[in-house]
């Protein structure tokens, strides 16, 4: 592959994933129609971009963001679904290119006429989703007067996608959250958010990790970090994924135990082996400590995984370099009146630390502590509450300890051993 071509493809693709990141926690239509017109004229190397989105009502394309015109102006344009670019592409779903040389130059006048801007250039691609046409986004005169290329059409196809899901699940929010909102009623509207969202980005996120490890195999020396950097935000990005739809599986009870009998040290073992490369890319000291050795614990193996990985996540993302992170667990006895003993699990820092008055709501979903820092180490504030809940669906609880400027204790504690309510047969999930 020709080195300007790669540089050129990785450029794009962390084009892609950067607006992959604002359209997953954009919730407003304005704003996020404004992110991937923006985008879409980056990634081509136009000089504009717009789109259309479908009005049912009035069966015809309405233009909703143009940066070069007026909101007023913006609002008075639409165009029929036949006898136009825009409806040519939305009915057939299929992308669309007109370039001035060696074709009519009469549908690129028309529509310059109507939009207000000499045109000599058009990229169109449809907006799907859920198989059915919502809208189309279209790249408009080609940088240098050159022809858009196939290059330029794959890339405003999948930033296409990333775009109608957003916009799609948008819609459905405002839907939702207006028939909820007559009930009075908005927490089924958030669940439905948080089960489209971790649905449908599984799709464009996938495309974005494959291009880019597909790209990494025959990559040169100096493309190769950012390659890495790309593959390691989009697998950031997943885990927001699948903490999302962890949350909703929890919320719907459609999650269960899966018990078994394992040894702790073992289990502490694996974990910390594989967040060693972690920890010394950050130069932080990680170890494990279990008090007995021998002790077993009878759980949902991934489930306290899950829960143990999210609070090391964030002991490392809290603790600067020459700091040092402990997982460690111990047994707890039964106490007076309890018939089962405890194992309780911790992660200790020396890191930041978490003011008295942010304890208490540091396990609430989307709760940042200080969002200036939470954005620079990413997340959506979901980790904990994950966590929090893998614990509680095993009768357990949660708890933090923290000092401003010397460190924090994150720690649960779960039965040693599950037992069935009265009435239920066999051990299991309940």
């Amino acid at each position: 592959m020709n080195p300007a071509l790669a540089v050129d493809r990785v450029q794009r693709l962390e084009r892609l994933l950067e607006i992959s990141r604002v359209l997953a926690t954009t919730r407003d239509l304005p704003p996020l129609l404004k992110a991937v017109v923006d985008a879409a004229t980056v990634l081509t190397d136009s000089e504009v971009s717009c789109i259309f989105l479908y009005d049912p009502e009035a069966q015809q394309l309405r233009l909703e963001f143009a940066p070069w015109l007026t909101p007023e102006a913006t609002q008075a344009i639409s165009v029929p679904l036949d006898h136009s670019i825009a409806g040519q592409v939305f009915r057939r779903k299929r992308p669309a290119v007109l370039q001035v040389r060696g074709q009519d130059s009469r549908p690129l006048q028309a529509l310059g006429q109507q939009l207000g801007l000499p045109t000599r250039s058009v990229l169109a691609v449809p907006l799907i989703f859920r198989d059915k046409a919502i809208g189309v986004l279209k790249a408009m005169n080609k940088g240098g007067g050159s022809d858009y290329t196939g290059d330029d059409g794959s890339i405003l196809e999948t930033l296409s996608v990333l775009a109608a899901t957003a916009i799609g699940n948008v819609r459905l929010v405002e839907d939702v959250q207006a028939a909820y909102h007559q009930l009075s009623s908005l927490d089924q509207a958030k669940s439905d958010f948080i089960a489209i969202a971790s649905h449908e980005f599984r799709t464009p996120l996938g495309l974005i990790l494959g291009h880019a490890t597909f790209l990494r195999e025959g990559a040169k020396p100096e493309v190769l970090e950012q390659l890495d950097v790309i593959i390691r935000n989009a697998e950031r990005l997943k885990k927001i994924v699948e903490d999302l739809s962890r949350l909703n599986q929890l919320d719907q009870g459609t999650t269960e135990l899966r018990l078994e009998v394992f040894s702790v040290q073992e289990f502490l073992d694996e974990l910390v082996h594989g967040y060693e490369s972690t920890a010394t890319e950050r130069y932080i000291s990680l170890n494990d400590e279990v008090t007995p050795v021998g002790m077993l614990v009878e759980a949902d193996r991934e489930k306290i995984q899950i829960a143990l990985s999210n609070l090391l996540d964030n002991a490392l993302s809290f603790t600067g370099p020459g700091g040092h992170v402990l997982v460690g667990a111990r047994q707890v006895p039964a106490a007076t009146g309890e018939r089962i003993g405890w194992v309780e699990f911790e992660v200790v820092d020396d890191g930041i630390g978490i003011a008295a008055d942010k304890l208490q709501r540091i396990f609430d979903r989307f709760y940042q502590v200080g969002s200036h820092l939470r954005r620079r180490r990413g997340g959506l504030g979901l980790g904990l509450s994950v966590a929090k809940s893998m614990v509680e669906r095993h009768k357990g609880r949660i708890w933090a300890e923290s000092l401003v400027g010397k460190g924090s204790r994150f720690a649960f504690r779960v039965p040693e051993r599950q037992r069935p309510s009265r009435g239920e047969g066999g051990a299991g999930a309940s």
